[in-house]
């Protein structure tokens, strides 16, 4: 279900992407990284101190309502949402921070063969997902192996209603846009927590923006930005360029193979 979820434009979980391999850059690699958190940073689940139990608070406030909203009574709706924040709880203890995930390239650089990652997760059958995802490849960057092994731990701690409800509040959330306005209202008293107050945006903007969005840019830019603010924008890249060519030129650290490498990508 989460690999036909994320044909669907549902992705969950699953960290699924492909990216440029670091240690080969004339290829491609599947990648996967750590996916399936609601409020981010994962520190939120941890920190102490009054706005962190609100932001809690409000996600878990969040969860119930959507469960309401769609039938079920309170009670069952504010069970649902504490196991979902549990759930989301001990997914975040394995998340790497953002600054991990940019700057520690040796840690996130884990190659290995889809039958290795099976080992490494003995419970998700990633041979069975990748194929519903249509995807064809023998091996695959692993960002984030503590993620996925904890993910393996809930798929067998975790109760499989658990499970099903996470992912109804996930497609819920995707779908606000187009659900009624009480959806879209919860969703802003949760973002509040955030920015402080209580926006929202019409649905007639969400939607052009969703189907229009380049369309209305190629007009906005006809209208906005002329033919001389182009040469001026253009005139400003080619001096930084430029500049960004002598510094290497002159650069002293750099080997000559290295600097004539760097001259030829620039």
């Amino acid at each position: 279900l989460l690999a036909k979820l994320h044909t669907e434009g549902h992705p969950h979980l699953l960290g699924v992407g492909v990216i440029q391999d670091e240690k080969n850059s004339a290829y491609n690699i599947l990648s996967l990284s750590q996916n399936g958190l609601t409020i981010m940073p994962s520190s939120l689940y941890t920190l102490e101190g009054e706005i962190f139990d609100k932001i809690r608070n409000n996600y878990k406030q969040y969860i119930q309502t959507l469960f309401e909203l769609i039938g079920y009574s309170t009670e069952n709706a504010k069970k649902i949402a504490n196991d979902i924040y549990e759930f989301d709880k001990e997914l975040a203890s394995d998340f790497k921070s953002n600054h991990n995930l940019t700057y520690s390239s040796e840690s996130t650089y884990n190659k290995m063969s889809v039958y290795e990652l099976e080992k490494l997760t003995p419970s998700i059958r990633w041979s069975t997902l990748f194929k519903i995802m249509n995807i064809k490849t023998g091996q695959v960057i692993v960002q984030t192996p503590n993620f996925y092994q904890n993910l393996n731990a809930l798929k067998e701690n975790k109760d499989l209603e658990i499970w099903k409800n996470k992912l109804k509040s996930r497609i819920i959330l995707n779908k606000t846009t187009a659900l009624p306005f009480a959806f879209r209202d919860a969703l802003a008293e949760l973002r509040s927590v955030f920015g402080g107050v209580k926006t929202y945006t019409p649905r007639s903007e969400e939607l052009l923006d969703e189907f229009n969005g380049e369309l209305l840019g190629k007009l906005y830019v006809k209208e906005y930005f002329n033919e001389e603010s182009k040469i001026k924008v253009e005139a400003m890249c080619a001096n930084i360029k430029e500049a960004f060519k002598k510094r290497l030129e002159n650069n002293k650290w750099l080997t000559t193979e290295t600097k004539n490498k760097a001259l030829q990508k620039l």
